[in-house]
């Protein structure tokens, strides 16, 4: 008798999205609370009986200590969000392989281990093990393993880079994250990037295009980890993209190992694109 298994991809891209979304608004309302002026209360309640655990009335300096604190508390709740998201999503899409392994494969002749112990592992544990089955380029592994190593920093040394943070060989910690680089290509070749953009002054014309290069910021131990507002923003997109092209690449040897897309009332094996997946390259031509 015939063995029909449902996957559904279009749920395991959207809890990928979901979280995502869910840590670029929670980090963007308590980052601009936290520099918000005058300071918003941080009195937790003024109703029912009175406990005072802080005092009440603080001074300039203590409530710009307070809003600092808490920016990096705010940090440290936003990445784990995100990057816990990730780890779900990667478990949610180790364990569609592993169907479709054990029932259209084999995909690897790699031993495989079960999803319930894939589920207990690290975050750059489980990309490892993701590599068996789906292409996980090295930029990706260090990026992730860069990113959680920076939600380490602030969830145990409160935004402090730690010895066992730092490259044993350069004393370095690099953050690394993809990052959408904005220039313009002037007709003698020239290129125009970033801050230099603005406020100048194109007398032939340019051809403006947006492409996906690296960004990097690096720590000596003993340093404070500071990622600002942008960058987070651009966090949030690099694991959103990092995530969609593994759950591609897992969609597309589904396919290849046989899974057919079925219509809902009869499925085999179903699979199905989320919308709006585009990686092209933005080109647009302005003149002077």
């Amino acid at each position: 008798m015939a063995k029909h298994v449902h996957i559904d991809f279009d749920t395991i891209f959207a809890l990928l999205e979901n979280g995502v979304r869910r840590a670029d608004v929670f980090m963007g309302l308590g980052l601009n609370a936290s520099e918000h002026q005058p300071a918003i209360s941080h009195v937790l309640a003024h109703q029912g009986p009175k406990i005072e655990l802080v005092k009440e009335e603080l001074t300039a300096d203590e409530r710009e200590a307070v809003g600092v604190e808490f920016g990096k508390w705010i940090k440290a709740a936003g990445l784990r969000e995100l990057l816990e998201t990730f780890q779900l999503f990667l478990t949610r899409v180790y364990h569609a392989l592993y169907v479709v392994h054990g029932i259209k494969g084999p995909l690897t002749d790699k031993a495989l281990i079960a999803p319930n112990r894939f589920e207990r592992l690290g975050l750059s544990d489980q990309a490892i093990e993701l590599q068996k089955l789906v292409e996980v380029s090295n930029e990706q592994l260090e990026i992730l393993q860069s990113l959680n190593q920076a939600r380490n920093c602030y969830a145990h040394r409160r935004g402090l880079v730690g010895a066992k943070d730092v490259d044993q060989v350069t004393g370095i910690f690099s953050l690394k994250w993809l990052t959408l680089i904005i220039e313009a290509v002037e007709p003698d070749g020239n290129v125009v990037s970033g801050e230099a953009l603005f406020g100048y002054h194109f007398t032939e014309g340019a051809v403006m295009r947006v492409r996906v290069g690296l960004g990097v910021s690096q720590f000596n131990a003993g340093e404070e980890l500071v990622i600002a507002k942008s960058d987070l923003k651009q966090i949030c997109l690099c694991v959103r993209s990092i995530g969609a092209t593994i759950w591609q690449a897992a969609f597309d040897a589904s396919i290849a190992a046989g899974v057919q897309l079925a219509p809902k009332a009869t499925p085999e094996i179903e699979a199905s694109l989320p919308h709006g997946q585009d990686d092209d390259i933005a080109t647009t031509t302005v003149t002077g």
